[in-house]
């Protein structure tokens, strides 16, 4: 909704998570492998991260700075946001 991007970069095996605001440059806010990339359906300026071994972030404009949520241990098929 913001125009806000994320991605997940793989490079030599190893995974990142990547944003982009309008008229910014890409920058890392994560690594590790991702399950799961969410943008928060109602405001858009939060991006949940669920990676491979179940740890949840979320990353909030405007420094997307990752804040540990808990944990979906370690097997999981799909994220959902409910508002």
């Amino acid at each position: 909704m913001e125009g806000y991007q994320a991605w997940e970069v793989i490079e030599n095996y190893q995974g990142r998570v990547v944003v982009k605001v309008p008229g910014g440059e890409w920058q890392t806010i994560l690594n590790g492998s991702v399950k799961q990339l969410i943008w928060d359906p109602i405001e858009g300026r939060t991006l949940l991260i669920a990676l491979e071994d179940g740890s949840l972030y979320a990353a909030s404009y405007p420094d997307f700075t990752p804040r540990l949520m808990g944990s979906l241990g370690g097997r999981m098929d799909q994220v959902i946001w409910l508002p």
